[in-house]
C-alpha cells in the first residue's frame, strides 16, 4: 500500500483533520500525550506521526513502521526540525515479520487511523501482530473509526459521514472497503483487555475512537501468523 500513500503524503493529514472536524488531530494528539518518558513505543502504520511527535516531545523511546517512504520522509524531517530522534523503520504489516523483529519489547504498541486499511483475515492477523509486539503487562493504543453511539438518527449521520470517505479512499487504492468495525471487540479476541474507550465524533456520536487495552501479565497472545510470511524489509531512515 506504500504507492498510493506517497502519492498522497502531501495533503493527507490536512484532508483528515477537514474531513473530520478536527476530530482526528484531536484524537491523536491524546493518543500521543498517553506515554512518559522512557516508554518504548511502537507506532504502526506511523504516517506524518501527529501523535509520534507528541509521545517524543514527551520523553518516550519511540520506534516507527510505515510502508510508504514519503510519509516516513516528512516525519523525519519534522523530527529533525525540532532535534527530536525516532528509530524509524519502513516495512509493511502485511509482509513483515513482527514477531521476529519486535515480538514483547514494547511498554506500548499505537495503531492510529492504519487498522481501517485492512479487512477480514487480514485486519485478524494484523491486530495479532501488533498485540504481540508489547510486553505482558504492556499497552495497545487504537485509534480509528467506530461504529457509531446512540440512536438511528446518529447512526446515520455516520453512515453518511463515513462512507463517501471510504468509497473514495477504496477507489485511490488506500484501503480495503468495509463497515466500520468494532476494534474492541479484535483486541480482546487477540488476548487483550480493552480498558478504556473515548470518543471525540461527528455530531457526537463518537465516530472516532480511541481503545487502550492491556496485555495480560501472563496470557497468550494470538500469533495471527501464516506459513511463508517473509521476513521484514525495514530500511531505517532516521
Amino acid at each position: 500500500m506504500s504507492g498510493p500513500y506517497d502519492r498522497v503524503a502531501w495533503c493527507y493529514d490536512e484532508l483528515a483533520a477537514v474531513w473530520s472536524a478536527g476530530a482526528i488531530p484531536r484524537v491523536q494528539q491524546r493518543v500521543g500525550d498517553s506515554f512518559a518518558e522512557g516508554e518504548q513505543v511502537l507506532f504502526v502504520g506511523a504516517g506524518r506521526g501527529r501523535d509520534v511527535l507528541r509521545a517524543v516531545r514527551r520523553g518516550a523511546r519511540v520506534t516507527t513502521l510505515d510502508a510508504s517512504s514519503a510519509m516516513s520522509q516528512r516525519l523525519a524531517a519534522e523530527l529533525a526540525r525540532e532535534g527530536l530522534r525516532a528509530r524509524q523503520l519502513r516495512g509493511d504489516l502485511l509482509t513483515a515479520d513482527l514477531d521476529a523483529c519486535f515480538a514483547g519489547r514494547f511498554d506500548a504498541a499505537v495503531a492510529s487511523f492504519v487498522l481501517n486499511v485492512f479487512a477480514g483475515d487480514e485486519l485478524d492477523r494484523v491486530v495479532a501482530r501488533v498485540a504481540a509486539a508489547v510486553r505482558p503487562g504492556g499497552r495497545v493504543l487504537v485509534a480509528d473509526f467506530a461504529p457509531a453511539c446512540g440512536g438511528p438518527l446518529r447512526r446515520l449521520a455516520a453512515a453518511l459521514h463515513y462512507w463517501p470517505v471510504a468509497l473514495v479512499a477504496h477507489a485511490l487504492g488506500l484501503c480495503a472497503l468495509h463497515p466500520l468495525t468494532d476494534y474492541g471487540a479484535l483486541l480482546e479476541a487477540a488476548g487483550l483487555r480493552v480498558e478504556t474507550q473515548h470518543g471525540d465524533g461527528f455530531s457526537r456520536a463518537g465516530l472516532y475512537r480511541v481503545w487502550v487495552a492491556r496485555r495480560p501479565p501472563s496470557a497468550a497472545i494470538a500469533a495471527g501468523r501464516q506459513k511463508g510470511t517473509p521476513t521484514p524489509s525495514a530500511a531505517t531512515i532516521a
